[in-house]
């Protein structure tokens, strides 16, 4: 899991089976990303 303090986001990592089943359970919304995935910055 990683975070930034200035950032509205949260990376959590793992198996495909765990991510996907993380990302369908979670009551917030989610995106699956790979970990070349660049996050626009948002002023």
């Amino acid at each position: 899991m990683a975070t930034d303090v200035d950032f509205w986001s949260l990376y959590v990592g793992g198996d495909h089976d765990f991510i996907t089943e993380l990302a369908h359970n979670v009551p917030t919304p989610t995106e699956i990303v790979s970990l070349d995935h660049r996050i626009e910055i948002e002023d």
